[in-house]
């Protein structure tokens, strides 16, 4: 799963969603047709924060006095890379999310929400999964290599 904070627009947005990533719909499509599951295979979810919703800014940027940042509007596919290049990215991949929150995670130490023990723990496991989602192969290749 990765996480990724954003700012969604309108009153009635929520506070989180999870979403299941297209390319994992159409994997699991893919090999809902070969009749198998792939040993393996992640599920893959995006847990989408909305940094806008009160609710999180009331357990983030409140207490901190951070600003979330301004609506956006443009279409990132059509601007100039000077300007792309100034819009702030989340990790692209679980490897970077947790060795960012291996180096940052003392936020989440206040106010007794997660002890280290907990953190540590759910980083060992995601770990573990990276490990075996990078030596996992992919459905492309199986049925290149693998095809009977």
């Amino acid at each position: 799963m990765t996480v990724q904070v954003q700012n969604l627009k309108g009153d009635n947005s929520p506070p989180s969603l999870i979403l299941l990533p297209e390319q994992m719909r159409r994997i699991n499509d893919i090999t809902a047709l070969m009749e198998q599951k792939l040993p393996g295979l992640p599920e893959y979810h995006n847990l989408i924060v909305n940094s806008n919703h009160p609710l999180i800014q009331g357990l983030d940027g409140i207490k901190s006095k951070i600003h979330p940042g301004e609506s956006s509007d443009k279409d990132l596919y059509d601007l100039p890379p000077e300007e792309l290049s100034s819009i702030p990215t989340v990790c692209g991949s679980l490897r970077e999310a947790i060795k960012a929150l291996e180096e940052d995670n003392q936020y989440l130490l206040a106010g007794d929400v997660f002890t280290k023990d907990q953190l540590e723990g759910y980083m060992e496991l995601k770990w573990e999964e990276i490990h075996n989602y990078e030596h996992t192969p992919h459905p492309v290749e199986f049925m290149m290599y693998y095809s009977c």
